[in-house]
């Protein structure tokens, strides 16, 4: 049993919606960041712009927060992210993606699987050296071994 059944995860609207139904058939991207860090007030918006860009393609990203309060996550969230989903702050989610993904520092981002096993923990690189098509054809490949 993976880590997204049974689980819920938050829309762009802020809805909690049933995360297994809503990953399904997608490449699953996972955003470890804080609004707190500099690298990742950097590399934010490169990844809003990467998953602008790939608009259309089955891609989802996960953000998982590292800030100290849900509402800091959420104000980082609103003010800098994409429209993509959200674990719950500081949720059992949250926590079996950061040991899944063997986060040792933010911002990572890392490609998991259906059930949340790190794919591959390079994406924040393939993001920054782009472009964004050559980036998804690698995570799709990724996730279809």
């Amino acid at each position: 049993m993976g880590v997204f059944t049974d689980e819920k995860i938050m829309d762009k609207d802020g809805n909690l919606v049933d995360a297994e139904p809503e990953l399904t058939g997608k490449v699953i991207l996972v955003y470890f960041s804080a609004h707190w860090c500099p690298p990742c007030r950097g590399f934010t918006p490169m990844l809003k712009d990467c998953y602008e860009d790939l608009e259309g393609k089955p891609l989802a990203i996960v953000f998982v927060s590292s800030d100290r309060s849900k509402e800091e996550m959420d104000s980082y969230y609103k003010e800098s992210h994409g429209e993509w989903y959200r674990a719950q702050h500081g949720s059992e989610l949250a926590n079996k993606l950061k040991e899944n993904c063997n986060v040792r520092g933010i911002p990572t981002l890392a490609v998991v699987d259906g059930d949340g096993n790190m794919l591959d923990q390079s994406a924040r690189s393939d993001v920054e050296t782009g472009p964004p098509s050559k980036a998804f054809e690698k995570w799709q490949k990724l996730s279809q071994k």
